[in-house]
Order: C-alpha cells, then structure tokens, then sequence
C-alpha cells in the first residue's frame, strides 16, 4: 500500500508555503529577542499550528495528514535550485517521498466492516457517541478503530 510521490507544482507550492512560514516565525522571534520585545511562540510549536490547519482533504492529494510524522516530512524536505528552477510541466521527475496509501487503506477498512454488517449509520452514531462519552465507552464491534480512522471511513465510505 506505499506509493511513491512526486513532486507537482502544488506539492512544491505547499512545501514552500511551510518552511517560509517556520522561516517567518524564527525571523519575528529573532527581532523580538533583539528588541527586547515578548516572544511568541517557538518556531516548532507555530509552525505545526500551521501545517495542522491546512485542509486535510488537500493533504491527502499528497499522501500527508495532520500529524507530527507529515509535518516532519515536509519541514525537513530539501528543496533544491534545481527544483525551483525547473519548469512546472516537469516537476514530476523529483521524487518526494514514499506513502503509505492511506485511502487505500481505509477502503480496505469499509470493505471488512461492510462484510461484518456494519452500516455508515453505525460509523455515524458510533462517532456522536464517541464525541459525547468517555474513551471506555465505545462500541464494542467498532472499539479497535482510532476516531480519526472512523471519521475517515464515513468520509469515503461512498466511494467505495
């Protein structure tokens, strides 16, 4: 279920979008320390904020979610001049990074649940009731599946 990706003029885009971001951040910060001036938030916590809060369904399209792991991969990806150099039209020839194919793999979930007669009703109320009730709570037929992959399986669950 990994797959490779390559770089597109967007995935580029949001790259840079990140790490100027962090660059903005440790730029405020290193005036306001030098003008003795309250500092914000360190670069880190700032620029997670950040990432976090770029739609999830955008970074998807690039096999990325919101979480530390994504946020690393993408701070830490080095964009090179020959990448910002080269035309749009042939990004695709710098490899990025290999994914784990998460829709890939939350079809497969449907799939199985559908198999053991579970509805996108049950998805549905079991994800009500997880926002209302305690963690020990939950569904005992859905208990082994994370909020997040629930929340993603209602998401694609027409799909498949």
């Amino acid at each position: 279920m990994e797959k490779e990706m390559m770089l597109s003029p967007e995935l580029l885009s949001l790259i840079i979008m990140v790490q100027d971001y962090r660059s903005l951040v440790i730029s405020e910060n290193q005036f306001r320390e030098t003008h003795k001036v309250e500092i914000g938030e360190d670069w880190i916590t700032a620029t997670q904020k950040y990432f976090f809060g770029i739609d999830k369904s955008i970074l998807r399209k690039y096999g990325l979610s919101q979480n530390n792991n994504s946020f690393e991969i993408v701070s830490g990806f080095i964009v090179t001049d020959e990448m910002r150099k080269t035309d749009s039209k042939d990004l695709h020839k710098f490899r990025c990074w290999t994914v784990f194919d998460w829709d890939e793999y939350v079809k497969e979930m449907i799939l199985a649940l559908r198999q053991d007669g579970i509805t996108l009703e049950a998805i549905e109320k079991e994800l009500e009731y997880r926002d209302n009730a305690s963690d020990s709570k939950w569904d005992d037929n859905l208990f082994q599946y994370t909020t997040e992959e629930l929340a993603d399986i209602e998401e694609l669950w027409c799909e498949v």
